[in-house]
């Protein structure tokens, strides 16, 4: 049996509206990203957390 969920949308299907990314902000070597949208009427907001790596951003951690 193999997992058929999304974490990001938290559900197995989504009807994403009302989509809103914020700007990228640094700090030293971490960045954010916060994303907000509307998953079946359902408001939510997902942080990235980058980290920068040899010049490259990598995603560190995800925030819901």
């Amino acid at each position: 049996c193999a997992l058929d969920y999304d974490y990001i949308v938290a559900g197995q299907d989504y009807d994403i509206k009302k989509l809103s990314i914020s700007n990228f902000i640094t700090h030293k070597n971490n960045g954010y990203l916060t994303v907000k949208f509307e998953n079946w009427q359902v408001p939510t907001q997902v942080t990235f957390e980058f980290q920068n790596i040899n010049h490259e951003w990598k995603i560190k951690c995800i925030l819901n």
